[in-house]
């Protein structure tokens, strides 16, 4: 019986040490003994989506951003981006990141009205008249107002925008020179108070047509011309149906890096420091990149037989002075308005 009892005793204190030993490794994984990791620590996967091509502008910005933002994380963070719609139209990647679905999308402004109609600020005409300017404009304190309203109003941090080059006018049949050119022309234009307002005042009739349906429908003449940035036009080959090209200039096409709230505010201060300069050197880079591709382009549609038109003095002043009453307009919100004259001030 002693020996017995001995065994048992033996038994249930071996038992009793394994069970402790088990309830050990669960609340202390870590072979270190050090307790759990920061989460802050710990590599993420982040989704950026961006609706344009792969060598477009716009995604070579968002590229870039992800590029900088993994090196300045030492890797913690590796951003994917999902462009040529993969994830969907500017609206739904915009809705995506609002309710959590995605991290990051980089939306069009000129696809952002039906969120907020703050972003009209950045497409207001003839506001922008080079890349130097833009770049201190995007820079300045105007700037970040405006995108820390247009967060507020989403319920998102807006962080910064890039762009993918000025817009000018493409047509089918015959240059459009002067204002009354433009009379009764029917004007592929997107889904935006502001464009519609823009051509109507200069007498054409806006026509809202989807990207994807621009070609065929100069092809066909179901529009008369449109409005473009100039790599736009060279990547989707409308200079095939489209041979007159006028340099215009009248705004510049951006976008708004958003990023949703929740996953923003897990970022660190560290990490959130680290994003936002990844976004301030995305800019620069992005500048310098679309400048080249502008000239380049120009001489490669020069090339394809487009025949170009540079904007003259008197042409901007008459086409400009048409569009006052457009510009007043949507200039009625405090923000709006001093993001336009700080612009004025540094042409």
């Amino acid at each position: 019986m002693k020996k017995l009892s001995a065994l048992l005793l033996a038994l249930v204190m071996a038992l009793s040490m394994a069970a402790c030993g088990g309830n050990s490794q669960t609340s202390n994984p870590d072979p270190s003994g050090s307790g759990p990791q920061d989460p802050a620590s710990e590599a993420q996967e982040w989704s950026l989506a961006v609706v344009t091509a792969e060598n477009h502008p716009m995604t070579k910005a968002c590229m870039t951003f992800a590029d900088k933002v993994r090196e300045a994380t030492d890797g913690r963070i590796n951003i994917t981006v999902y462009y040529a719609g993969q994830l969907g139209s500017d609206p739904d990647t915009c809705g995506q990141v609002m309710d959590g679905t995605i991290e990051m999308a980089f939306p069009s402004v000129g696809n952002m009205g039906s969120f907020t109609n703050l972003v009209y600020a950045y497409q207001l005409p003839f506001m922008i008249t080079n890349w130097e300017q833009y770049g201190e404009l995007s820079k300045s304190q105007e700037a970040a107002d405006l995108l820390d309203a247009i967060g507020e109003q989403l319920g998102c941090k807006a962080l910064a925008t890039w762009n993918s080059g000025f817009r000018h006018l493409l047509s089918v049949d015959a240059p459009m020179d002067s204002v009354s050119d433009c009379n009764g022309k029917k004007f592929r234009v997107g889904e935006n108070d502001l464009f519609i307002g823009l051509f109507s005042a200069l007498g054409a009739a806006p026509t809202v047509i989807s990207y994807g349906e621009i070609y065929t429908s100069l092809q066909n003449k179901v529009i008369d011309a449109l409005e473009m940035d100039i790599s736009a036009v060279y990547m989707e080959k409308h200079y095939e149906v489209a041979k007159y090209l006028t340099l215009t200039g009248h705004f510049t096409w951006p976008g708004i890096c958003l990023i949703n709230e929740d996953a923003w505010n897990s970022l660190s201060a560290e990490d959130q420091a680290a994003f936002e300069q990844a976004a301030l050197d995305t800019l620069d880079e992005n500048i310098a990149y679309i400048s080249q591709v502008e000239e380049e382009t120009v001489a490669l549609l020069e090339e394809a037989g487009v025949q170009i038109t540079d904007m003259t003095e008197g042409m901007y002043e008459e086409f400009s002075s048409t569009e006052t009453p457009v510009i007043e307009k949507f200039t009625s919100d405090s923000l709006v308005r001093a993001y336009y004259e700080k612009a004025l001030s540094l042409q």
